[in-house]
C-alpha cells in the first residue's frame, strides 16, 4: 500500500481545463477566428484577451498546495502565443512551466496543449496524432501524446484530448466513436510495450463515462469520472443539467497494480466558488463564462477543471 505521507517531490498533480475559446485578438487568415478580433462579433480586444488569460491563471494559482499542478492539459486554445502568455507572462512563470503545443487542422483553430513544470519532469518525447472524422477526409482536433520522466526511473504517458462536438447528432456520435477507437489503439500500443506503464488520459470527451465511445476504454483503463457521474456531479451545465464530459482515465496499474507510481484518491472536479455565478434561468449555480451569448460576462469558462494526484513510492 502507498505510504500515508509524501514529500512535495514524491507527488504530482495532473489537471485538465477546457478554457472555452482562449483566443488572442489578432486575425489569423488560416482559421475561422473572425469573431475573436476587435472588429468581430464579440469585440475581442487585447485587453479582453489579457483578462481571459489572467482568469485562467487565477484558476491554477488557486489550486496551489503550495504549488499549482505539475502537469496542466488544456483545450480550446488558439495557438502557442496564448499559452506562452499564460506560462511566462503571469506569476505562473515562477513555477518554471514549459509549453507543449502544435497547431491542429481544426477549422476554428482551437487546439489542445500542455504545460509542465520542467524542474520536476523531463519531457522525453511528444507527438500529435490526427484522427479522421466521419464522412470527410478532414482531420479533427489533434490528440497530444507526451512522455515524461519523473524522478530517476519512472515514466508517465499523458494523452490530452478534445473529442468532436455534440453538434451534429448521430454523425457527431460516430465521429467520437472513431476518435475513441483511434485513441484506444495508441493507448494499447503503450500498454502492449509495457503492461505496467503509467498512462493518464485527460480531456473533454463531449460524452459521459457511460457512453458507447467512453466504454471502449473499459478493458484498458479505469475511468475516474464514473463514480462522480453516478453521484450526479458534472463539469458543465447544459439546460439546467450537470454533465461530466471532462474526464480522466488511468491505466489499471495506477489504481491497483504493483507499480511504483500510484493514484492517490480519485478524480476531483475543481469547484472554487469564484468559478460560478447564479443560474437565473434554471436555478442554482452554473460556471461563469466569458460570454453569455454575445454579451461579455468577464468570466472563466463554461467548463470546470478536473484533476488527480499521483504519488511515487520511494
Amino acid at each position: 500500500m502507498a505510504k500515508e505521507c509524501f514529500s512535495q517531490r514524491d507527488s504530482l498533480r495532473i489537471a485538465f481545463y477546457n478554457c472555452e475559446n482562449y483566443y488572442d485578438s489578432f486575425k489569423d487568415s488560416t482559421i475561422d477566428d473572425a469573431d475573436f478580433t476587435p472588429e468581430g462579433a464579440r469585440r475581442w480586444s487585447y485587453s479582453r484577451f489579457l483578462a481571459k488569460r489572467n482568469n485562467i491563471f487565477k484558476v491554477f494559482a488557486s489550486m496551489s498546495l503550495p504549488n499549482p499542478p505539475e502537469i496542466i492539459g488544456l483545450c480550446e486554445i488558439e495557438n502557442r502565443f496564448v499559452l506562452n502568455k499564460l506560462a511566462y507572462d503571469t506569476p505562473l512563470s515562477k513555477f518554471e512551466y514549459a509549453v507543449v503545443h502544435q497547431n491542429s487542422s481544426d477549422r476554428r483553430g482551437i487546439d489542445v496543449g500542455l504545460l509542465y513544470q520542467k524542474d520536476k519532469l523531463h519531457l522525453l518525447d511528444f507527438r500529435y496524432f490526427n484522427p479522421k472524422v466521419v464522412d470527410t477526409s478532414l482531420y479533427t482536433r489533434s490528440i497530444l501524446y507526451s512522455v515524461f520522466r519523473w524522478g530517476e526511473f519512472d515514466t508517465l504517458h499523458v494523452f490530452v484530448n478534445h473529442f468532436p462536438s455534440k453538434l451534429g447528432g448521430v454523425r457527431a456520435e460516430k465521429s467520437r466513436l472513431l476518435v475513441a477507437k483511434y485513441l484506444l489503439s495508441k493507448v494499447d500500443s503503450v500498454l502492449h510495450s509495457n503492461k505496467s506503464a503509467s498512462v493518464v488520459v485527460i480531456g473533454d470527451f463531449n460524452d459521459v463515462a457511460t457512453s458507447d465511445a467512453m466504454q471502449l476504454f473499459s478493458s484498458s483503463l479505469t475511468n475516474l469520472a464514473l463514480p462522480l457521474q453516478e453521484q450526479k456531479q458534472g463539469s458543465i451545465k447544459f439546460e439546467g443539467e450537470w454533465e461530466l464530459i471532462d474526464q480522466i482515465l488511468v491505466s489499471k496499474g495506477l489504481v491497483d497494480g504493483d507499480t511504483p507510481v500510484k493514484l492517490l484518491g480519485g478524480m476531483e472536479i475543481y469547484s472554487a466558488p469564484f468559478l460560478f455565478e447564479d443560474d437565473t434561468m434554471y436555478g442554482g449555480k452554473k460556471p461563469r463564462r466569458t460570454f453569455n451569448g454575445y454579451r461579455y460576462n468577464g468570466g472563466f469558462s463554461d467548463h470546470l477543471p478536473v484533476l488527480i494526484k499521483l504519488v511515487r513510492l520511494m
